[in-house]
């Protein structure tokens, strides 16, 4: 049994399915049981009839602790310190789409790293342009909380201000704000540029740059480094460089598909996310597109092959699941030494290589002719 296979199903997210098989907080308690109940049936090989709205409902904003909802028990010297991770939600689409999601499961393996550390651990999913962010910052101060991640993948650096009440140890989680807080991100400038850089390497000049419609911190850092890599190059850009498909797989499937004949034309092209990724490949093979012959491809963010058809994408790994890891490690440090100097971590990315590229001209350096 698979939660991208229930969320499917039921209309909702794997994070959604995976808070709710897990006895997390966090949703609302129909929606918790119309999944459960969704799970029981499909071990019983029975499925039983679903008549919810296929909507997620309002997340709360109130804090609750992972110790009383059997993540944690206390350790011997009595109750553990916990760590709490608030993850707000600017956009409900990210919590009420069904669409496929390829990434590991924060929260749970922040509760194993926070677990093995000696804490316990609380989540919070606010709504962030509903629920009270300064109150829920304040209330980070009682004696039990250490330490506070933020996830802040969707926030601007004044929506991260919002939280400066929080007067315990803070670690961002995939953003950014130097010299108030230490952070763990993705090396996305870096991850951008590798992508350039193979393709420069290949003999191939004229590169475009597809787009999620989604303005969050990740995407804009990728964009940066895509620019700073052809400048250093000196590669041409232009306003046609950056195409702009849309914000979930389908609507990147369909500005593809309907309209790829109208699109700027471009030797080869790298896609930002794993979004992108699917639905240009699953657009192409519709359209009768040939990868590489046609235009090569890159996508930042790996792919299950099953989802890559007859191609085998070249791609730029993203190490998820040590970035989570890691960013509960750091804020332990920071807990424990009261540490004076902000650390900020970007975590190196790895290109695997496919057979989406063309080879016009390959360096030596990569063992081809």
């Amino acid at each position: 049994m698979k939660a991208v296979e229930i969320a499917k199903n039921l209309g909702v997210s794997k994070a959604t399915v995976s808070l709710a098989l897990n006895g997390k907080p966090g949703i609302s308690e129909k929606t918790r049981q119309r999944i459960l109940a969704y799970a029981a049936g499909m071990r019983e090989g029975v499925i039983l009839p679903d008549d919810g709205d296929g909507r997620i409902q309002e997340l709360s904003g109130v804090p609750f602790s992972a110790a009383a909802n059997g993540f944690s028990t206390p350790s011997a010297g009595g109750e553990r310190q916990i760590i709490r991770i608030i993850s707000p939600a600017k956009a409900p689409y990210l919590f009420s789409s069904p669409e496929l999601d390829l990434l590991p499961d924060f929260f749970s393996i922040s509760e194993r790293a926070a677990s093995r550390l000696g804490y316990a651990l609380e989540i919070q999913c606010p709504n962030f342009l509903a629920d009270p962010i300064e109150q829920i910052a304040a209330d980070c101060n009682v004696p039990s909380v250490a330490g506070v991640v933020i996830f802040a993948s969707e926030l601007t650096h004044d929506d991260i201000c919002r939280f400066r009440g929080i007067q315990k140890p803070v670690v961002l989680y995939d953003n950014e704000l130097p010299g108030q807080y230490s952070s763990v991100t993705i090396d996305n400038r870096g991850a951008a540029g590798m992508a350039v850089d193979y393709l420069f390497r290949h003999g191939i000049r004229d590169i475009g740059y597809l787009c999620m419609s989604r303005p969050i911190y990740n995407f804009e850092e990728r964009r940066a480094g895509f620019l700073e890599a052809m400048e250093a190059h000196n590669l041409p850009v232009s306003p046609e460089t950056f195409i702009t498909l849309g914000q979930t797989i389908d609507e990147c499937y369909q500005k593809i598909r309907t309209d790829w004949p109208k699109l700027p034309v471009h030797k080869a092209l790298i896609m930002e996310s794993y979004h992108l990724s699917i639905g240009v490949l699953h657009a192409f093979r519709d359209l009768g597109a040939r990868v590489p012959e046609d235009v090569s491809l890159i996508g930042i963010d790996m792919l299950p092959s099953y989802l890559m058809g007859d191609c085998q994408l070249t791609m730029i790994k993203v190490p998820h699941e040590n970035r989570a890891t890691l960013a509960i490690t750091l804020l332990d440090h920071e807990i424990r030494e009261s540490a004076e100097f902000r650390s900020h971590v970007h975590m190196e990315c790895r290109l695997i290589e496919g057979d989406s590229v063309s080879s016009a001209r390959i360096s030596s350096a990569e063992g081809r002719p």
